[in-house]
């Protein structure tokens, strides 16, 4: 938490007491790892033990939960699967509020601050609906790529082998649009033309979401491949058949006129024996 200085356990204003919405995501994180956090921050009631100024206990309320999903409050916003999350009010820091909610597969976290509309006004909780909504209605979580899936296969040249398959290193989950603004770029050589070891890295294979990186995959080779003699020769001939075509037709020319040679030298050698 680099942008954030702590002087009161208060929260309320000094102008030396900051801090930024990344930070409060990064202490949120923190504290959702804490089982007993995850209870409180979703218990909409709860009733401590009996004090001496409350024999029957103290009765607490989340400030948050209870302008959620109750039709018969006031203010009262529907947000779907939304967990629970703690408010702030300051003048300066107006109405603020750090939450989560699970829907569609995906786990968020929003947090929002500065929000004005009038003192009595909880537009943090409005603000909270309507950007929850949103992503209810246009994300959803995708399985882009699982492990071992083979992604694309690329040409070999100078082998035996006609072509490599690249697999994915692990899945690649995301919370991404559910619209055509998301493409995938393969980042893979256009052909393999040297010798290729098992599961090595081959490229990458990035995914885009209105033209912003949003996830990466490692992609790696299935098999070895072998760089030989044998298969040079075969690329040779599959690249430039003209080109082959055309020596063997002067290698042929040539063994003809080699064997013409050979041939009209054995007549005269027979009648050198003759006479003799």
């Amino acid at each position: 938490m680099t942008g954030t200085h702590f002087v009161n356990t208060t929260g309320l204003h000094d102008d030396n007491h900051y801090s930024t919405l990344q930070d409060i995501a990064t202490l949120m994180k923190y504290c959702l790892q804490n089982e007993l956090f995850r209870t409180i921050i979703s218990t909409e009631t709860y009733t401590s033990v009996p004090v001496k100024s409350q024999p029957d206990g103290l009765l607490m309320n989340s400030v948050v939960l209870k302008y959620i999903n109750h039709p018969e409050n006031e203010y009262n916003w529907n947000i779907e699967g939304f967990i629970g999350g703690k408010s702030g009010f300051t003048l300066e820091g107006e109405y603020c509020l750090a939450s989560i909610a699970s829907f569609s597969g995906m786990n968020l976290m929003l947090i929002t601050a500065h929000g004005w509309i009038n003192r009595y006004y909880p537009v943090n909780v409005e603000d909270a609906s309507i950007l929850y909504g949103y992503m209810n209605e246009h994300y959803q979580r995708q399985t882009l790529y699982t492990a071992d899936e083979t992604v694309s296969e690329i040409p070999v040249r100078n082998s035996m082998d006609e072509s490599l398959s690249v697999y994915a290193d692990s899945d690649l989950v995301l919370d991404v649009p559910n619209d055509d603004n998301l493409h995938i770029e393969l980042n893979i050589p256009d052909t393999i033309s040297s010798n290729t070891s098992k599961d090595e890295n081959v490229g990458t294979a990035n995914v885009y979401s209105y033209d912003s990186l949003v996830g990466t995959v490692t992609l790696k080779a299935e098999k070895e491949v072998k760089i030989t003699f044998l298969g040079t020769l075969k690329t040779v001939v599959k690249e430039h058949p003209t080109a082959v075509l055309s020596i063997l037709g002067i290698l042929l020319i040539v063994l003809i006129i080699l064997y013409v040679q050979a041939k009209k030298a054995q007549r005269r050698r027979k009648r050198k024996k003759r006479r003799a």
